[in-house]
Parts: C-alpha cells; structure tokens; sequence
C-alpha cells in the first residue's frame, strides 16, 4: 500500500478516534482504532507498510492528542515490532486471528501505558486499571475489531475468513 494512503487513513483514524468516538464513550473507555488499524496494516499489507503505519499512527496521534511527543509512537512501534515477526506464522483468514491480535495488542497498549505513566506520576491503580479500563476497551476493540478486520480482509483479500 502507497504511503501516501497509510498516511491518509491513519489521520482520518486519529481525527475519528479524537471526535466521534467520543460521543460512544462508556465512562472513561472509548474504542481504540488506531491499534485496529495497526493490526488490519500488519496482517493484511505485510510487516514494512504495518512499521510505516506505526509510525504515521504514533506521530499523528502524539501530535494531535498525545501529551508527550514520542509516547504513542513507541507503543505502536513496539506493538507492530511484536506483531510483525509473527507476521508470517499467522493465518490471515481465521476468525481467532483478529480476536487474539486485538486482546493481546490492548493488554499491551495499556500495560505499557501504565509503566510511562508511573514513571511519570509515580501512582499506579492496578484495579482501576484492569476492571475500568483494560477489561472494557477490550470488549469496545473486539466488537468494531472483528467486524472492521472481517471486512477488510473481504476487500483486500477478495474472499470470505474461514
């Protein structure tokens, strides 16, 4: 895929994540597509557009929403480095593929997030962060997940998942 298209859907995914994913949020949880998009990437257009996706992906999210310059681009570089190496051993059309990728991409996104932010605050709530955040995004990431990996790779692919 062109780069000029991973640079175009990831900033349409951070302007959709910043503003009408907002309006859906359930407490303190809104879906995060940005880490959909890094998988659909990976998965579906191979390990160098999926590292060029994490990239546009850190820097526009960091840019736009992020606290810290460099925070978000870390994550999704150490989120598409992981799945990358898998890249190959992972079948493409099965429906547990985008289910696995997204509850193991979440867990990592947020325990991740929640090392900076001790390092930062130095305060760290593991039950407030397993049961009102991690458990919920999870499930939210899951339901528009599957359905946006599913088709995708109807689109791409050309053919129905198994």
């Amino acid at each position: 895929m062109k780069d000029r298209y991973l640079v175009l859907i990831s900033l349409v995914m951070v302007l959709v994540q910043t503003t009408l994913l907002q309006a859906i949020r359930i407490g303190d949880v809104i879906p995060n597509i940005m880490l959909i998009w890094l998988i659909i990437a990976i998965v579906l257009f191979g390990r160098y557009a999926g590292i060029k996706t994490a990239i546009y992906a850190g820097v526009l999210t960091d840019v736009i929403i992020g606290k810290g310059l460099g925070t978000h681009l870390l994550i999704y570089l150490t989120i598409a480095s992981i799945i990358a190496l898998l890249e190959e051993k992972i079948f493409k059309d099965n429906y547990i593929t985008p289910v696995v990728l997204i509850i193991a991409t979440t867990a990592l996104f947020h325990t991740m997030f929640l090392f900076i932010d001790y390092f930062a605050n130095g305060d760290i709530h593991i039950v407030r962060f397993l049961f009102g955040i991690l458990l919920p995004e999870v499930i939210y990431n899951l339901a528009i997940g599957v359905v946006a990996y599913t088709t995708a790779f109807r689109i791409f692919m050309g053919y129905q998942m198994r």
